[in-house]
């Protein structure tokens, strides 16, 4: 039988960005906490790997705090959402999705 790996959280976060980005709701929605529980554990992965003697950039762990900062301050924007951000901060996810190569 074929072993399925588990979804990559940095590609789930993707999806859920996605769904958001689609309906842009007016207010929170449950695609963004998703998005943003999955960027926590996408954090929490790769530094369970640098801590496990990994050679992790700090560069990518850098990308991925401000992207995870874009999407928490979607949760309570002041005015309008601002979508061009999250919009930028989905294709930062997409490229250090990439180059994690997940």
């Amino acid at each position: 039988m074929f072993e399925r790996k588990p979804p990559h959280p940095g590609r789930e976060a993707l999806d859920e960005l996605d769904r958001v980005l689609k309906a842009q709701p007016t207010k929170d929605d449950h695609a963004l906490s998703e998005a943003t529980r999955c960027l926590a554990q996408f954090r929490e992965e790769m530094l369970a790997r640098r801590d496990g003697g990994e050679q992790i950039d700090a560069e990518r762990l850098s990308h991925l705090n401000a992207i995870t900062a874009v999407v928490m301050a979607m949760h309570f924007p002041i005015g309008q959402p601002p979508w061009a951000e999250l919009e930028k901060a989905r294709g930062w996810l997409r490229e250090l999705v990439k180059a994690e190569g997940a």
